[in-house]
């Protein structure tokens, strides 16, 4: 039963991050981009657009979704990349929604694709792919959260930031986010701003580790043990 469910979520999450990555790349390209007006060019608003840390990590949680619903299935954890896959999706995703509403919310209704696209990539996919991997932990012959696994997702985060700052230079002081825009508030406090968010993300994966090594002896006592990195 839980098998079904974890596989529907998965699908559900794959078509809401999927339809959400889309049709907000069709807003991105058909309206001025209000952001950055210096970007005219098509090609200029979808690179952009597709810059955003929120857009990454609800593409990421598609990826994982389609993963829930047809590679983690009969047993198979997918191993170091499954684990990787997982724990970016679900930690990425909670800080897309965290910093979002903390930082970046004013309370001003979306318009156009975004009220479409905003509630999914802000509200249901942060909450979504975090259920999902809880579910999933009855699944799994060993914790997703390992010394190797945390390095692994640090990747694309660290990529995503070497990005940003790299296009910023670029485009003459483009940012996606104010709270990184380091031509108004200065490098050092882009900087710890940027530093401290990735402490929140590493705290993020400490706590569901230790989640997992809470529950999933309790749920699997006579199959629980750790497996060799590369197996399973």
């Amino acid at each position: 039963m839980t098998s079904s469910v974890i596989r529907f979520l998965g699908l559900v999450a794959a078509l809401l991050g999927v339809s959400a990555a889309a049709v907000g790349g069709y807003g991105a390209a058909t309206t001025p981009f209000t952001d950055y007006p210096e970007f005219g060019a098509t090609g200029e608003k979808l690179l952009a657009y597709y810059s955003y840390f929120t857009l990454w990590s609800n593409i990421i949680g598609a990826a994982a979704g389609l993963s829930y619903a047809f590679w983690f299935v009969r047993g198979r954890d997918g191993g170091w990349l499954g684990a990787v896959l997982r724990l970016d999706a679900t930690i990425m995703l909670m800080a897309t929604g965290l910093v979002y509403h903390l930082l970046i919310a004013d309370g001003s209704p979306n318009t156009g694709t975004q009220a479409f696209t905003a509630p999914i990539i802000h509200g249901i996919m942060p909450v979504l792919l975090p259920v999902i991997w809880l579910l999933h932990m009855a699944q799994r012959k060993r914790p997703d959260v390992r010394t190797r696994t945390l390095l692994g997702a640090l990747i694309i985060p660290a990529v995503w930031t070497a990005w940003t700052f790299w296009r910023a230079q670029a485009t003459g002081g483009y940012y996606p986010y104010d709270f990184m825009n380091a031509t108004e508030i200065g490098l050092a406090r882009s900087v710890t701003t940027t530093a401290v968010i990735y402490v929140i993300f590493i705290a993020f994966m400490l706590v569901l580790g230790l989640i997992e090594r809470l529950v999933i002896p309790r749920l699997r006592p006579t199959r629980y043990f750790e497996l060799p990195e590369g197996r399973g």
